[in-house]
């Protein structure tokens, strides 16, 4: 009986060690911009002009290409003129936008990805993340 509470308090131990080690995953906060919309973000002023494409493979679907989906935006900052710029979105390319001030701007994410009950008429809104070099 003694040994079984022995094993008990090793393994209970054993987890305990190992829930420490593992890395906290830090959340990202993200800035929503609507389509024909502009966002300060500190001395940044972007603005989601167009969605040029969205040919994203629907949710819970199997599809040869995974698609990608193509958006216009501008992008200034003080006393600068408008910078078009487009970002892509696919599982290969990060959407850098700017760097200013040791902080890089850059595309999270294009909501609302495509399903199959879509109508294709969708409100669409950029996530921009900000990250320290």
């Amino acid at each position: 009986m003694k040994s079984f509470y022995i094993l008990l308090f090793v393994l209970f131990s054993y987890g305990i060690s190992s829930a420490q080690d593992a890395p906290i995953k830090v959340p990202q906060i993200g800035i929503k911009v609507a389509l024909g919309e502009t966002v300060h973000i500190d001395d940044l002023q972007i603005r989601f002009v167009e969605v040029l494409e969205d040919s994203r493979c629907p949710k819970y679907t199997e599809c040869v290409w995974a698609g990608r989906a193509r958006i216009l935006i501008e992008v200034s900052t003080k006393g600068m003129t408008k910078i078009e710029q487009e970002l892509i979105f696919n599982q290969n390319k990060e959407n850098r936008i700017s760097s200013l001030k040791g902080t890089i701007y850059y595309g999270m994410e294009l909501t609302p990805y495509p399903s199959m009950d879509d109508t294709g008429a969708r409100e669409y809104v950029l996530i921009v993340g900000k990250r320290n070099k």
